[in-house]
């Protein structure tokens, strides 16, 4: 079963061959957070609430971009959850990106003007309806 999230860390993280992991196996790592980030998301890429109720470590630093980001994953100073399909690991061969299961499920809201024709807002929509809809 494909799972919501995914985790990154260093390929040579301890759990980097991991065909899955659970919130569990990775609830004491240090997670990387990012300047102006609202709170609903905080919590989204934190996996909160946790088992138990602890909340999730934050890293040693705070970071202003993705790439800053990864690159402190890299070095192996904090790991990384991320939306399931979310490519941009997967471009660094020094990463490994490992399906989280058990990971809460999460909502997506996709809003437009009443009557909008634009294509891009019409294939936008179409799209989102294509791939953000769980199978039945």
């Amino acid at each position: 079963m494909e799972s919501g999230s995914a985790r990154k860390r260093p390929a040579t993280h301890r759990l980097a061959g991991k065909k899955s992991i659970t919130p569990e196996d990775f609830a004491g790592e240090a997670l990387v957070p990012c300047t102006g980030a609202t709170a609903a998301w905080s919590g989204f890429w934190r996996l909160e609430p946790r088992p138990g109720g602890r909340p999730a470590p934050l890293g040693p630093l705070v970071v202003d971009t993705f790439e800053d980001k990864l690159e402190l994953i890299a070095d192996g100073a904090a790991v990384a959850v991320l939306p399931a399909g979310d490519r941009r690991g997967t471009l660094r061969d020094d990463l490994a990106v490992v399906p989280i299961d058990d990971a809460p499920p999460c909502q997506v809201a996709v809003i437009t003007r009443a009557g909008d024709r634009d294509p891009l807002v019409v294939h936008f929509r179409e799209s989102a309806g294509r791939f953000l809809t769980r199978a039945a």
